[in-house]
């Protein structure tokens, strides 16, 4: 969603208000399921540059990591931004690309602030028992019938071995 600024610029410390959704279907590659509208409060602060809050809550289905099988999963993340207008550069001093002139990209800047709070690890459970790594089974559901006692060949000895020498 594109936000025109025009009007807030016209007045240093008119704060105003955007309710806002999501552009895409899904962020980073993972469908969105829900999504409520994101509140953003907009202040031009002076000569252009602006202060936008807001916070963001949605649920994306996400593969486990362990066993791949999807998981809807809450994000919720806290945006607040500076801007300016004028530079088009963030506080960190690179290139903003949800800004360009008048124009305040909301549907990028959320998905931006949804990427940074995505979660390190997602699992279906918390005991989730993964692949097999031989054959690929969802051990979830049960043996595989691979034999563990099988002992490594090839690279797989090679690495093992290189570990438990490292360790001597």
């Amino acid at each position: 969603m594109i936000i025109q600024l025009t009007d807030l610029y016209q007045v240093p410390g008119k704060t105003a208000g955007y309710d806002v959704m999501p552009d895409a279907e899904c962020i980073a590659g993972y469908p969105i399921v829900s999504c409520e509208p994101v509140h953003l409060v907009i202040h031009h602060e002076k000569d252009r540059a602006i202060t936008v809050e807001g916070s963001i809550s949605l649920v994306l289905t996400i593969p486990c990591d362990r066993c791949l099988k999807p998981v809807e999963t809450t994000v919720t993340a806290d945006l607040s931004r500076m801007l300016d207008g004028q530079r088009f550069t963030d506080e960190d001093g690179e290139t903003v690309e949800y800004l360009e002139g008048d124009m305040l990209d909301a549907g990028r800047l959320i998905e931006e602030a949804v990427i940074e709070n995505l979660p390190m690890k997602v699992l279906c459970r918390e005991d989730c028992k993964g692949l097999c790594p031989k054959c690929g089974r969802d051990l979830n559901e049960g043996p595989c019938g691979c034999e563990d006692d099988k002992p490594l060949t090839g690279m797989g000895e090679a690495i093992l071995k290189a570990f438990q020498n490292a360790g001597k």
